[in-house]
């Protein structure tokens, strides 16, 4: 479908097209989140990225009903003022997916065996039963209508695909999308819009979810008296010039240390999303880092994974040129 170019479907609504502008900071200003990273051209690489691979991403725009699956088609970027910061637009194109019917071939009466006319003729005097169909692209999402039977009796649980959001997936299991942030709240997730694939959600009855507490508004949501374990999370410089070493770690679940220097320890909730920044002042910099042995990385600034055990850090500093 490369080499075909956008396509057009009548009588439907054509994919977003947006056009967002925006600004990576070089240095620290009062609106820039605790742990981002000060180095602009870090973002750009990572669009990027997201555009050469193809990789979807999800556009939200907060309090609206703006929530889509889009593609990054472009991304243009510069210097304006001399301060290092890179400003940049990125193009962005909503995805739909397309799919073609399924046609079945059906043999002529007269070429069928003559047993095979008789249950056709049988079947066709058998009274007719109307099954409603249940189309994927209605609002809320793919399978957005569903019946009642469809709704969980009792506890289950459901694995996060790409592309799904809660208040599809409440939609498709509860009949309900405005039920996203209590089923946010019984899997204590910080961010009703935030959620990954391969993630496992718990689906309550009906009841027991209409009862939960909500969260994900934005703030760390109660779980409805539900509790998530804790891990251990411990970051520590190495090296010589570790003293001039600098990090940040900020969780998705709202844990968040601040820049630190040396070894810190913190207790983060099972599953969520941890980054972790890093720096060096006075011409130090981190020319590797390790999480519990198993990975090991040179040249970044900044690491990214989920909780799902206790995980140690090990930054390694050492003096810029030498």
């Amino acid at each position: 479908m490369q080499t075909v170019g956008t396509v057009l479907l009548p009588g439907l609504l054509q994919p977003t097209g947006v056009q967002l502008e925006c600004m990576f900071p070089a240095s620290q200003r009062p609106y820039v989140n605790a742990g981002a990273v000060l180095e602009p051209m870090y973002y750009v690489k990572l669009f990027r990225k997201y555009m050469t691979e193809g990789e979807r991403q999800r556009f939200i725009v907060s309090d609206t009903d703006t929530n889509e699956e889009v593609l990054i088609e472009g991304v243009t970027y510069g210097e304006r003022d001399g301060t290092n910061d890179i400003y940049a637009t990125l193009r962005l194109r909503g995805v739909r997916e397309l799919s073609a019917p399924e046609m079945e071939h059906t043999e002529p009466e007269h070429n069928l065996p003559r047993a095979s006319v008789q249950e056709t003729a049988a079947e066709e005097a058998a009274p007719s039963v109307f099954v409603p169909q249940v189309f994927g692209d209605l609002p809320g999402g793919a399978g957005a209508v569903e019946t009642a039977a469809a709704q969980p009796a009792t506890q289950q649980t459901y694995v996060v695909q790409r592309g799904d959001t809660l208040s599809a997936i409440c939609q498709r299991f509860y009949g309900d999308s405005s039920l996203a942030y209590r089923l946010a709240g019984a899997n204590g997730i910080a961010n009703a819009n935030l959620i990954h694939p391969g993630d496992v959600l718990t689906l309550p009855d009906l009841g027991t979810l209409r009862s939960t507490a909500a969260s994900g508004g934005g703030s760390v949501g109660g779980g409805g008296g539900q509790t998530s374990a804790m891990w251990t999370l411990t970051v520590s410089s190495v090296g010589s010039y570790a003293k001039d070493g600098r990090a940040s770690v900020s969780c998705s679940d709202g844990t968040n240390t601040g820049t630190f220097y040396g070894p810190r320890t913190v207790q983060v909730k099972d599953k969520a999303y941890v980054t972790i920044n890093w720096w060096g002042e006075n011409g130090v910099l981190c020319d590797m880092a390790s999480r519990s042995g198993a990975e090991t990385v040179t040249g970044m600034q900044s690491m990214y994974f989920q909780m799902n055990r206790s995980e140690s850090v090990t930054l390694r500093w050492v003096k810029r040129g030498v």
